[in-house]
């Protein structure tokens, strides 16, 4: 009598739907990033994300591919928001040159 597991398919189901999902992702982020590649050019951050995405995906497990699935999400965020941050830089640097120069705090010497 030869047994048969019980929960082979369910398993292969499952780790077959979770590999469908991994590059479902993948394909979102690098569709995302060439959105903002044909906007304007990528920053840093994003030009690391297609790297992890694209160099770093081929020679991967599941496992280390779920992980740099998360850090490319995390790189796009922030790259996202790196434009804003530039910006307000700038106003920054801008109003702070525009501001008067104080007159210096020198004591008046006694006569």
């Amino acid at each position: 009598m030869q047994r048969r597991p019980a929960f082979a398919a369910p398993r292969k189901d499952s780790q077959e739907r979770r590999v469908a999902e991994l590059l479902s992702e993948r394909d979102r982020l690098m569709s995302e990033i060439a959105l903002r590649a044909r906007l304007n050019a990528l920053p840093p951050m994003l030009v690391k994300a297609r790297t992890l995405l694209t160099r770093f995906w081929g020679k991967a497990t599941w496992e280390a591919r779920s992980e740099i699935l998360a850090a490319a999400r995390m790189l796009l965020t922030l790259g996202a928001a790196q434009p804003a941050l530039q910006s307000a830089q700038q106003a920054f640097a801008h109003r702070r040159r525009r501001k008067p120069a104080r007159a210096s705090r020198k004591t008046p010497e006694p006569a």
